[in-house]
């Protein structure tokens, strides 16, 4: 007992002091700012518990009935600083768990990209610690905003919603080939471009643009190494493995069956509570060396709602490419086609092709990595037109 009463003690002295030595952080406030300029510039969320906090380590001060704060003034923000100096943050801000330290470790360097703070934690020694990131807090609206996924990689795996425009509806995002199998190859220089390392990256961009607006998605083939990459030659391997672990068959037969195993067996698990599931399946054709082609889609013989989906992306699409390039043109199309992983599964199925991996100009569609952004960005934009029809 009077262990447990040393340990109830210690504990409560650790909190009093870990309170002590962190003092909020203190910024100026602009001309004509008020309370939500302010936390906006440092996204903080503007609630009665924050904003209560606020006013209290401020002295409890009292706004002008404009609601502005005075300029140049320096107001203390709900923000504490702490000293850090190399620790790991789970252990630093008793925490709990690997994606709460991801977190504030990318809130931080979101600040300074952002020109908010002009040092880097990790130099400077000053941590930036929001209250609502604190281990008792991460329940709350900041994290609920904000989600963890570590196969997105270093940059990308904090994601953060924007809206709950997908909200009910589950994802089951396909990556053509993988493991023992590249799928198809291009050469351009001395760099061999893998079919699988190109569509892996655009799905996964496309799965994190989902996820912001509060779909539910499953990445169906997976690289835990890989995360998204910025680079134009992505490296080739073989390491990719099926969502759950499972390996990645030799036999073509057995590898479409094991994908259209696991997307039933998810589509069943949320059969009674999704509003609409979809199947994506991406990959990059192999053509002629001088052929070259717009992004297309197939759907299931006699599928309407196949087509639909697949009409209203690639119609997406062409309003996209006529904005960003006018008088470009864009010959993407639809084809009902008799696919394995269109007819075997039990989701609405959507397979798409991104380009001839052959063809020089093709390329440059799926090497750059800001183009294959902007596919994923045009892609879920197909998916949210899909919602506007539907509603």
């Amino acid at each position: 007992m009077r262990f447990v009463f040393q340990l109830i003690l210690f504990t409560i002295l650790s909190i009093c002091t870990y309170a002590a030595e962190t003092p909020y952080l203190a910024s100026n406030a602009r001309k004509n700012d008020n309370i939500e300029d302010l936390f906006s510039r440092y996204e903080i969320d503007v609630n009665s518990k924050n904003i209560n906090v606020f006013k209290k380590i401020n002295g409890s001060i009292r706004l002008p009935k404009s609601g502005k704060l005075i300029s140049g003034k320096m107001y203390f923000l709900p923000i504490h600083v702490v000293h850090y100096a190399g620790e790991q943050l789970i252990a630093l801000l008793l925490l709990k768990s690997e994606g709460d330290a991801a977190l504030i470790e990318q809130y931080n360097d979101r600040m300074k990209m952002k020109g908010v703070r002009k040092d880097d934690f990790r130099i400077s020694g000053k941590l930036w610690v929001p209250l609502s990131f604190s281990s008792k807090g991460m329940a709350n609206t900041e994290s609920k905003k904000r989600s963890y996924h570590r196969i997105f990689g270093k940059g990308y795996n904090v994601v953060e919603k924007i809206d709950n425009t997908l909200q009910g509806q589950v994802f089951y995002i396909d990556p053509g080939h993988g493991g023992p199998d590249p799928g198809a190859i291009g050469k351009r220089g001395k760099h061999e471009l893998h079919e699988d390392e190109y569509a892996y990256d655009v799905s996964l961009r496309l799965a994190r643009n989902l996820l912001m607006h509060g779909a539910t998605v499953y990445i169906i083939v997976q690289e835990m190494k890989d995360g998204i990459r910025d680079e134009r030659f992505l490296n080739n391997s073989n390491r990719e493995k099926y969502y759950g672990g499972q390996s990645i068959s030799r036999g073509h037969r057995e590898r479409l069956g094991d994908r259209a195993a696991i997307i039933n067996k998810l589509y069943e698990k949320h059969a009674a509570t999704a509003t609409a599931q979809h199947s994506v399946t991406i990959h990059v054709d192999s053509r002629t060396t001088n052929e070259r082609i717009d992004i297309f889609f197939y759907h299931a013989p006699g599928s309407d709602k196949g087509k639909n989906i697949a009409e209203t992306l690639l119609n997406t699409l062409r309003e996209k490419y006529e904005k960003a390039q006018p008088g470009r043109g864009y010959k993407g199309n639809v084809e009902e086609r008799d696919l394995f992983m269109l007819t075997n599964i039990k989701p609405i199925g959507t397979y798409i092709e991104l380009g001839n991996i052959k063809n020089p100009n093709d390329q440059v569609r799926i090497i750059e990595p800001r183009n294959r952004q902007v596919i994923a960005d045009w892609l879920c934009a197909g998916f949210l037109d899909l919602q506007q029809k539907v509603k």
